[in-house]
């Protein structure tokens, strides 16, 4: 099954595209700061039968965001599609340093700084 990972995931934007993309066979992982916040989209779209799990990431920490999409990688597998959309960030984000891809073209990585 192919997977989303949402990068500032909530109940809005995040939710209706992870029932857009779950509802076309995706496993969606959700990242957010607090991840016990996440339970309830979790389980409305177990709902709806989309296999969902929420992740710990803050977005202005490089160490972070790799460990929250290797955790998203290591339940799901490979990520396919990465939505990033966070809110709440006091200063510009900047992506740098690339998503990089490997052979498959796949998410291997991120790096969010703030500038």
């Amino acid at each position: 099954m192919p997977v989303l990972a949402i990068i500032g995931a909530g109940p809005g934007m995040g939710l209706a595209i992870a029932k857009t993309f779950g509802a076309n066979g995706y496993k969606i992982g959700l990242l957010s700061r607090d991840p016990a916040k996440l339970q309830p989209l979790v389980a409305e779209l177990a709902e709806h039968g989309i296999g969902a799990a929420a992740f710990a990431l803050e977005v202005l920490d490089r160490a972070s965001i790799a460990a929250g999409l290797a955790a998203v990688q290591q339940r799901f597998g490979q990520i396919d599609v990465l939505e990033f959309s966070p809110s709440g960030a006091t200063r510009p984000l900047a992506l740098h340093d690339g998503l990089a891809a490997d052979s498959e073209g796949a998410c291997s990585a991120a790096a969010v700084a703030g500038r």
